[in-house]
């Protein structure tokens, strides 16, 4: 599969991570901007489409919002609380059917009256449904029956997912119809206002069309008829005429893949007449193929001037907005000839655009989700000047990028709305449960700048730590590297690890991030070995400081790498590098048999250790005036070593003696010392 890159409009470079709680939510709405229809739902709870009435109410369906039923409106007040006039305080449950039921779509009557289309299974087929409420949420019977309408297209499987309402009152709704052989394509019906199907409409009321070209070949291979189509997207122009969008395929990028036919998507439009005929000024034959940027389509919407704006992905991870004329063609005076792509970041994100929404004042909004390094989706909302450049009256850059709950949760947009000239965004936020809520955006909130102030050095050694806190308090969120730290969302956070550090903070004041600070955890020292070497003990060498210690206690005056001990007992020592970090080596223990007074005329000496395995030590305690001498013989009194003694320290070399009982005699002109000292290996 060969794709094609196209340099295009690009908004911005990237986005970052200080998007957690600084979206601009309008906090008088709900709690804190967010209003909640459902909490802690079943996980297998989704929310659907949002529409907004003309007093500012907004309708929100639910997917399986019970284990009893499968399929729920919830209205909202103008202000985000529970609307207790609708349904059974503010809910109102159906079900359709005995088998899955799914509902893609809910729109408004003139007279207020609610019309939800969706998909409903029997045990032979998938067939279209329409239900229509009256404005408290019951069911309405005189449509169709008892309210519900269920309409087979063609002889599979049909699948509804979207629908307009004409000035007469009239339903037109878009989606997939399989044949006997499961090729799919366009598939239109249009109802009566009581929901009886318009047999004046196409034929008896229904249009089955294929965009493209039966592919039956691919080379000299023979694979019969394959036909990919789906209508996902209906608008009905000012003058009456109806603009069908979906997906269709590319006639020269089909492929054999392990013996089935795949083409490449691509984004299609059709136009019908009033009454159901091609309208073949538009587009090219009445037809749009647009391979070259939009291949799964979304979402589509009319500007006032009848201009289609559109959006949806392709194989790139990017927002993608479309804007053609009215009669098909592309609109070069929107972004880089029609084409508006805004890039969130290179690599490590998944992203989709999935819903559009046109302001009073034509602005552009388009919703859908960002999921960056693999952490949790977030609520992702972009607005663009009606040329096609991102709006930064929104939010100081366009766009509004966020968590509705907390960051471990993927939060999921599922319906997008106007209302008066704020955006309501709906969706749902999935954890072990399901919360399904609204949430009210305004153009922009005050900013703030948090401050971060440290309790101690930003450098500091592994294992340890230092506290950051902020001078300003509120809805909390703390980061490193831009990605948010999953249950830092309080005032103070204690840094272990290497990073930069921020923290965003939303209060009655407004709503900012800090300026980021940088923690560095500089690596301990290896562990010190502690080696003995008759009579010192040493260690490595080139650390800063040295810290001796004999059963747990500080050794004072000794700063070198080197110590010579006098005691017996458990000795260890800490090396202490240039950056305050430290490591401590094993325990070494040490026997230390010595005889602290021995007096020899004037002389008084010092002998150790006792036993000995490669040296004795004999030190000269006080200064004296006459010469001493050692002598060392075996028991038997055989002479082994002589040597003269200095003014401080002596060894007498025992290394190659063997194990056993020595005789040391100490002795000046005046006196001698006779002392018993063991060799052992």
């Amino acid at each position: 599969m060969k794709k094609i890159f196209i340099l295009l409009m690009l908004a911005t470079p990237a986005v970052n991570g200080f998007t957690q709680i600084c979206a601009p939510r309008d906090l008088s709405f709900g709690a804190r901007g967010t209003s909640y229809g459902l909490i802690a739902a079943s996980q297998y709870t989704y929310a659907g489409d949002i529409v907004i009435q003309q007093d500012g109410k907004i309708i929100q369906a639910v997917l399986n919002p019970a284990d009893t039923v499968d399929f729920g409106l919830i209205r909202y007040k103008a202000d985000g609380g529970l609307d207790s006039t609708f349904g059974m305080n503010g809910k109102a449950f159906s079900n359709v059917g005995n088998e899955d039921n799914y509902i893609d779509h809910i729109m408004l009557q003139a007279d207020g009256k609610i019309v939800a289309i969706g998909t409903t299974y029997s045990l032979l087929n998938a067939d279209f449904v329409l239900l229509r409420y009256n404005n408290n949420g019951t069911l309405d019977s005189s449509f169709g029956v008892s309210g519900k309408v269920i309409t087979q297209v063609g002889l599979s499987d049909d699948y509804a997912y979207k629908a307009a309402l004409q000035s007469d009152g009239k339903i037109v709704v878009v989606g997939t119809s399989m044949d006997s052989t499961y090729v799919s394509a366009f598939a239109v019906v249009r109802y009566n206002a009581d929901g009886v199907v318009d047999s004046s409409f196409g034929k008896n009321g229904k249009i089955v069309t294929h965009l493209g070209h039966f592919i039956t070949y691919i080379g000299s291979t023979y694979y019969g008829q394959y036909s990919s189509e789906s209508a996902n997207n209906i608008l009905i122009q000012t003058d009456g005429k109806i603009i069908v969008g979906g997906q269709s395929y590319s006639h020269t990028g089909c492929y054999d893949y392990y013996g089935y036919v795949y083409c490449n998507p691509v984004f299609a439009m059709t136009r019908y007449n009033t009454n159901g005929t091609t309208d073949s000024s538009f587009g090219k034959n009445g037809k749009v193929m647009d391979s070259t940027f939009i291949y799964y389509p979304s979402a589509m919407e009319l500007q006032a001037d009848n201009k289609i704006v559109v959006t949806g992905a392709n194989w790139d991870e990017r927002f993608l907005v479309e804007r053609f004329t009215k009669d098909g063609s592309v609109d070069s005076s929107f972004g880089s000839n029609g084409k508006v792509s805004t890039i969130f970041c290179n690599e490590d994100c998944q992203v989709n655009s999935d819903f559009l929404a046109i302001q009073p004042d034509d602005k552009i909004v388009v919703a859908g989700g960002l999921q960056l390094f693999g952490v949790a989706w977030k609520f992702s909302v972009l607005r663009y000047q009606t040329d096609g450049s991102l709006d930064n009256t929104f939010n100081g850059n366009g766009m509004a990028i966020f968590h509705v709950d907390s960051s471990s949760s993927d939060d999921y947009v599922t319906g997008l709305g106007i209302q008066n000239n704020n955006i309501i965004v709906g969706g749902f936020s999935a954890n072990q449960y399901r919360n399904i809520e609204v949430v009210r955006l305004v153009d922009s909130r005050p900013i703030i700048t948090p401050v971060i102030t440290p309790g101690g050095s930003v450098s500091i050694c592994q294992g340890s730590n230092v506290s950051l806190t902020s001078d300003q308090t509120g809805v909390m969120q703390w980061y490193k590297d831009g990605i948010p730290i999953i249950g830092a969302t309080s005032s103070t956070y204690a840094a272990s690890v290497s990073g930069s550090y921020a923290v965003e903070v939303s209060n009655a004041a407004g709503c900012g991030i800090s300026l980021p600070l940088t923690v560095t955890v500089n690596s301990n020292p290896i562990r010190p070995p502690i080696i003995w070497n008759t009579p010192q003990f040493s260690t490595s060498s080139g650390y800063s400081h040295y810290e001796w210690m004999l059963n747990g206690n500080l050794i004072t005056g000794n700063d070198s790498n080197i110590y010579k001990p006098v005691q017996t007992g458990s000795y260890k020592v800490s090396v202490i590098d240039n950056n305050g970090c430290r490591n401590i080596s094993d325990g070494f223990e040490l026997v230390v048999l010595a005889v602290a007074d021995i007096t020899v005329g004037n002389a008084r000496l010092r002998y150790y250790p006792n036993p000995a395995s490669t040296v004795l030590n004999i030190d000269v305690v006080n200064p004296v005036y006459n010469k001493l001498e050692a002598k060392l013989y075996d028991i038997t009194g055989k002479l082994l070593l002589t040597q003269l003694l200095n003014q401080r320290s002596n060894q007498l070399p025992v290394d190659k003696l063997p194990s056993g009982m020595y005789q040391l005699l100490i002795y000046n002109d005046q006196e001698r010392m006779m002392v018993k000292v063991v060799v052992s290996k």
